[in-house]
């Protein structure tokens, strides 16, 4: 029994990772609350639930430190998606049209709506993750999101799905979504991208020790380069 309850045993593990993201919960919910830092508090959100996932380094702190060196650009990110959704949604309530006109603002609104959809499931993993220009994070996030077409469905549906929850729980409920609305989510896609990060910071490192020339092609395509984070 000792075992079961020693402070490295997979259970007392678990319990301190479900306490790390009901911390980190209340933190993104409590940074959210200004709505112009949305971008940035989940990105600091994607940063500190990859750390938990690695089993790396303390939640506050973290949140704070990513927050804090993302600001500027999380904000920018943030208002550029968000102006895209809203815009589709705008599309999609007020421009009532017939005949042709009406299957060509469908299947454009469908497509805007799958790539800002698509843009928003890596654009904030990549800015929590990697130093780069707002355009290059943007461009990285789409090409990504089709690259791993399979994993990007699964993270759209696991940060619709507290949306959908939100309709669905009774009020009772609610106090499930103020503890993990924000986090679980987040921890789930960090699953999913993990290794895929993994991958480009070892692509990174390889590319830094090549001279410029060889690297060349690998950095055009993804246009990263490792952040200070």
């Amino acid at each position: 029994m000792g075992g079961i309850f020693n402070y490295d045993s997979p259970l007392m593990s678990g319990l301190g990772k479900l306490a790390d993201l009901v911390i980190l919960n209340l933190l993104t919910l409590l940074f959210c609350i200004p709505i112009v830092t949305i971008g940035a508090s989940l990105t600091a959100c994607h940063y500190v639930a990859l750390k938990i996932r690695r089993g790396e380094g303390y939640v506050i702190k973290n949140f704070w430190k990513s927050f804090k060196e993302n600001f500027v650009q999380s904000t920018v990110i943030w208002l550029i998606v968000s102006l895209g959704l809203a815009l589709s949604l705008f599309v999609a309530l007020f421009f009532n049209v017939e005949g042709t006109m009406a299957s060509i603002s469908r299947g454009v609104l469908f497509a805007a709506s799958i790539f800002w959809g698509f843009v928003a499931c890596w654009v904030f993993p990549l800015q929590s993750k990697f130093a780069n220009t707002i355009k290059n994070t943007i461009k990285n996030s789409f090409l990504l999101s089709f690259k791993y077409l399979f994993r990007t469905i699964l993270m759209l549906i696991i940060n619709l799905l507290p949306v959908v929850l939100a309709f669905v729980l009774t009020f009772q409920w609610y106090s499930l979504l103020i503890m993990f609305g924000f986090s679980a989510p987040t921890y789930l896609c960090a699953i999913l991208y993990d290794k895929k990060f993994e991958e480009l910071e070892e692509m990174i490192l390889q590319s830094q020790a090549e001279e410029a020339g060889e690297a060349g092609e690998t950095e055009e395509i993804f246009a990263i380069e490792e952040g200070t984070n």
